[in-house]
């Protein structure tokens, strides 16, 4: 009786009520959990997977480096060898090119060479022209009977050569092709230095200015055509006393001998020829003379 009145008593059944409400919720609870570990698994799985699969990327992108590393090594290698390569033919080019200008400062030196060899063999050719032309002149008058005492044209030609006085300046050529110029006698109108100058000033105390025809430098001749001075004066002036004035390229005037020796050098800016040994000059202080030797007249 005790006994049906225990469990029969609303406090039992308050307390089965619960009971069974916790085990419901303990079911509930454990089918969560079931769910929750068959998801934790799951991710754990997904995990391992990504897990693995990074490794396995990690250990290609450790490869491809590697295999980076060494080719990048190898170009460099390449890039060093084309760098040695680049600066030895760098410095025969440099070489090269410095042989080339010397071979070629040699060429022009031996092309000049060559130009004053030709006009000294040209002018000795002129020269030999001339003697023989002299020669043979000389030779037929020495076989002819002259018919007067009076000296034949060619006794005065020699006579008069030594100054220059018998020797005129003429010209051969036209104006479209151009003019040449060269001297003859006055008297025989006999071409003695044949015409092959560009331009030509007459023959005083046995010297005449020429211009080369083609550099239009001056230089002075000797009446048998022979040079005493080369092309290097920018403009002159006919001797007078024994010297010439010439000026160079800085447009400096000086004066020259016979021997074509710059006796006074150049350093006035116009000049005028000696007479009774003195010539008048001017510079930056002015004007004023000086002698033969090139001292001041005070």
């Amino acid at each position: 009786m005790r006994k049906y009145i225990l469990t029969s008593s609303p406090f039992q059944k308050k307390l089965d009520e619960q009971i069974e409400k916790l085990n419901k919720r303990e079911k509930e609870l454990d089918k969560v959990l079931t769910t929750a570990e068959s998801a934790l698994e799951a991710k754990e799985k997904e995990l391992l997977s990504l897990k693995a699969e990074y490794e396995k990327k990690l250990n290609d992108f450790e490869q491809i480096k590697n295999k980076n590393a060494k080719e990048i090594n190898s170009i460099n290698l390449v890039i060093s060898s084309l760098k040695s390569t680049i600066e030895k033919s760098e410095e025969q080019i440099k070489e090269k090119s410095n042989r080339i200008t010397e071979l070629e400062a040699k060429l022009r030196s031996t092309k000049q060479e060559a130009e004053r060899a030709k006009k000294e063999l040209e002018d000795s050719k002129n020269i030999i022209n001339s003697l023989e032309t002299q020669l043979k002149s000389y030779t037929q008058q020495q076989t002819s009977k002259p018919t007067q005492k009076t000296p034949t044209p060619y006794t005065t030609h020699l006579t008069g050569i030594k100054g220059g006085s018998q020797l005129i300046v003429f010209s051969e050529g036209s104006y479209y092709q151009g003019y040449r110029y060269g001297f003859k006698n006055k008297t025989t109108d006999k071409i003695i230095i044949p015409a092959k100058w560009k331009n030509a000033l007459p023959f005083v105390e046995g010297f005449a200015a020429v211009q080369d025809p083609s550099s239009s430098r001056w230089g002075f001749i000797d009446t048998n055509g022979v040079h005493i001075t080369s092309y290097e004066w920018k403009s002159v002036m006919s001797f007078s006393e024994g010297l010439a004035a010439v000026m160079n390229y800085s447009d400096n005037w000086g004066f020259i001998d016979k021997f074509g020796k710059l006796v006074i050098k150049c350093q006035y800016h116009s000049v005028k020829s000696f007479i009774n040994g003195l010539a008048t000059v001017y510079d930056l202080k002015g004007c004023f003379k000086i002698k033969k030797d090139g001292t001041k007249l005070f």
